[in-house]
């Protein structure tokens, strides 16, 4: 499945929350995640683009670890905003599995912490996330075929913008990279 994913920075994220109710929105109560993500290449901005997979083990406050692959097909032919494959599968023990990463190759990259709340709107999951060092965050997320991909992105931030989240609020980088490119200040 593919992962078409919009996201944006929240200015006001309390009046975010209340214009997602009218809309039937709720959402769980606040869960912590630690990610830690792996790549081959990992010395530079530019290689970590370059790599085509991205591994992460997600540490849930309630002790859940789920071990994610995010595949990007097309980043040999230099379109880093591709759409991932995704796979994931929970795990039993997250040393194991960076020692298994280790022999693959796999170096830790960086670590992403913030606290979650989730909820769902047509086939769309949103997530409200407050992330350390970044900040407050709106995404939208849905799995498809791959076909379809503009379609559910111009659906998606038509959505936003009945919510008063403005385009040049859309943040284009996933969290790993914005913080890799805040620790490189690129």
């Amino acid at each position: 499945m593919h992962e078409v994913e919009v996201k944006a920075v929240l200015k006001d994220k309390d009046s975010i929350m209340k214009a997602l109710a009218t809309f039937g929105c709720v959402f769980s109560l606040p869960v912590t995640e630690e990610d830690t993500l792996y790549a081959e290449r990992v010395d530079s901005m530019d290689a970590y683009n370059r790599n085509a997979n991205f591994l992460r083990i997600r540490e849930r406050g309630n002790g859940q670890l789920i071990f994610t692959l995010k595949h990007h097909p097309d980043r040999h032919e230099g379109r880093p905003d591709s759409m991932p494959l995704e796979h994931e599968t929970g795990i039993d023990s997250k040393e194991e599995m960076e020692k298994i990463l280790a022999l693959q190759g796999y170096v830790e990259a960086v670590r992403v912490s913030k606290v979650r709340q989730k909820g769902t709107y047509k086939k769309w999951e949103i997530c409200i996330d407050e992330v350390t060092g970044l900040g407050s965050f709106i995404e939208l997320e849905e799995l498809t075929n791959g076909t379809e991909t503009q379609r559910v992105v111009d659906e998606m931030l038509a959505f936003l913008g009945t919510l008063g989240i403005a385009r040049e609020d859309m943040f284009a980088d996933r969290y790993d990279i914005a913080l890799l490119k805040k620790r490189w200040g690129v």
